[in-house]
């Protein structure tokens, strides 16, 4: 094939008109004749900000409506100027909190990118910036930020003969930093840009340009100054590759994905760019051969590994699968289906703190669209399947977003009251529950303990009593027993637990631990015994989430964690 687009490729159709219904719980937009978008974002305290573009007697606008960290909409807002049509809105937040969105907006003659930033307060800036420069179109915009709140825009623009990807940044402050650069080489059309930016400040930025026979995904890196690096062509010759997406992991590593035709079916594939921009081992075919793969969508963990999900096309039935990449880039295990039979497309993801990717879709229930939630564990499980939008209507355009804080934030649109309307749902992280109270414990016999060879100390003089190959500790009247052998330490009958801080402020253990493991750790040097300078164990629940444990806790390999189940040491487990 030639220059192709992705649309061609994609089943949903758009929701016809309905009659009026009711609103619902989940509406944060009024019902317009046509809703676009929507997408989302979630700051450091978990308000979420989510964006859309509707018409509503006249033309097209951009609005924001955030919603707090308790689930609470505040006030609609109106970003973009009325009198012409305004389109295509993304979100990106800052860590501060300031939120940044972009959108494409017609001047009469020809659409230009525009941005307007929201304060961390919820109020929309004065200033809207125009990006792209006058005189021809440009469109499609993404954004993408720096740990610092610089913002990187990208977009396609027509020059007179050709499409080309462009950037521009806007800096912490809210001004442009200098004109917008062309990115992709002129002649040929470069359609589809995405961004991604590493905490440092560099962005990779892809697209996929046609070289006079197919299209090839390309990408270019942008360095913390501007600085253009150079272009690098991702995707084999000979056919075509389109729908390139790009995540950028916390180490500064990116990686790409896209969807490319093999002279059969469309395939979804990867590649991993390393931090100093250098592709890391070949490109990965991620979708299995005998059907088309199209969509990819990619969101990367804090140890950056990758989850891609795609919607695959067999016979009159589409489903969304997924499947992840180490973080040296090479596929893990085999695709996962992630959808129930019956059509499934347009899949979305995001990343939570912990690692488990969230995967939204919209799915043919026999009469109309729905919007559907499943979450894959980085260790495969998948979890439930949640419909989220309402039975009766069509629903789609699903967009979600993580926050560090652990709030999802989910949005979409729904046909509703003869138009559409956007829709949004919040999952603020769970308070933690209080500390367990302490098991109760038997004092020992005549009051005291004496431990092997150290004179005769009550339990609370010196809390260490020698008992083989464990040693017990009254602190507070509470028992704990110190495993000798495997840096492990256990409170009565509630199984290991951390030492940690977090712990001590807690007031489940008295800061003489701090004291007793520093003396345990000496103590096991001279007796040759390995230590690995902490004790680790189960977390107490009431400061450790459960995605938590294993990664904290089981850090010896499968065959030493084996050796000690086989030598009777203690070893941690899920509970």
């Amino acid at each position: 094939p030639g220059s192709v687009s992705l649309p061609a490729l994609t089943k949903v159709p758009a929701p016809g008109p309905v009659a009026d219904d009711p609103a619902h719980p989940a509406d944060i937009s009024a019902a317009a004749e046509t809703a676009a978008g929507p997408d989302v974002a979630v700051g450091p305290d978990g308000t979420a900000t989510a964006v859309w573009s509707s018409r509503g007697g006249g033309g097209f606008n951009v609005f924001a409506r955030r919603i707090g960290p308790d689930g609470t909409p505040e006030a609609v807002r109106q970003l973009s100027l009325s009198g012409q049509d305004a389109l295509a809105p993304q979100v990106a937040v800052a860590p501060d909190g300031t939120a940044t969105v972009v959108w494409t907006r017609s001047e009469g003659a020809d659409f230009r990118i525009q941005a307007r930033r929201i304060t961390p307060g919820g109020s929309p800036e004065a200033a809207i910036l125009t990006l792209s420069n006058i005189g021809q179109d440009a469109l499609a915009p993404q954004v993408d930020l720096a740990a610092d709140g610089e913002a990187t825009v990208v977009w396609q623009r027509f020059d007179g003969f050709n499409y080309l990807a462009q950037a521009r940044r806007i800096d912490p402050g809210g001004v442009l930093s200098g004109p917008a650069q062309r990115l992709s080489e002129p002649g040929r059309n470069a359609v589809e840009p995405q961004v991604a930016v590493a905490p440092d400040g560099i962005a990779t930025v892809v697209w996929s340009r046609f070289d006079g026979s197919d299209s090839i995904v390309q990408s270019r890196r942008v360095d913390a100054l501007g600085g253009l690096g150079a272009i690098e062509s991702l995707s084999g010759s000979g056919e075509s590759a389109i729908h390139p997406q790009v995540a950028a992991g916390a180490e500064g590593a990116a990686t790409v994905v896209w969807t490319r035709f093999d002279g059969a079916d469309w395939i979804v594939q990867g590649q991993r760019i390393d931090p100093t921009g250098v592709r890391q081992g070949g490109v990965a075919e991620l979708s299995a051969a005998g059907s088309d793969a199209v969509e990819p969508e990619l969101a990367i963990d804090r140890e950056g590994a990758a989850t891609v999900v795609w919607a695959r096309l067999a016979g009159n039935d589409s489903s969304v699968q997924a499947r992840r990449l180490d973080p040296a880039g090479s596929p893990v295990g085999a695709p996962v289906t992630l959808s129930p039979s019956g059509d499934a497309a347009d899949p979305r993801l995001a990343v939570a703190p912990e690692g488990a990717a969230t995967v939204l879709w919209s799915r043919f229930d026999g009469s109309s669209w729905r919007v559907q939630r499943r979450d894959f564990h980085a260790s495969g499980t998948l979890g439930v399947v949640e419909t989220l939008s309402a039975a009766g209507r069509s629903a789609g355009g699903p967009a979600l977003a993580w926050g560090d804080d652990g709030t999802l934030a989910m949005s979409w649109k729904r046909t509703n009251r003869g138009g559409e309307v956007i829709q949004a749902k919040t999952v603020p992280l769970p308070d933690a529950p209080p500390p367990p109270p302490p098991p109760p414990t038997d004092p020992p016999a005549g009051g005291s303990a004496s431990g092997g060879g150290g004179g005769g100390h009550s339990a609370t003089d010196d809390p260490r009593v020698n008992e083989g190959r464990h040693e017990r500790l009254q602190i507070g009247g509470v028992d704990v027993r110190l495993e000798a052998t495997c840096d492990r330490a256990c409170l009565g009958a509630g199984g290991p637990v951390r030492l940690l801080e977090a712990d001590l402020l807690a007031g489940l253990l008295s800061p003489r631990l701090l004291e007793l493991r520093d003396d345990l750790g000496e103590q096991r040097l001279r007796d040759g015994v390995r230590h690995e300078g902490e004790l680790c164990g189960r977390g107490s629940g009431a400061n450790r989430r459960r995605g938590e444990q294993r990664s904290d806790c089981e850090r010896d390999t499968e065959k030493d964690r084996a050796r000690r189940r086989h030598e009777g040491s203690c070893v941690c487990h899920d509970g």
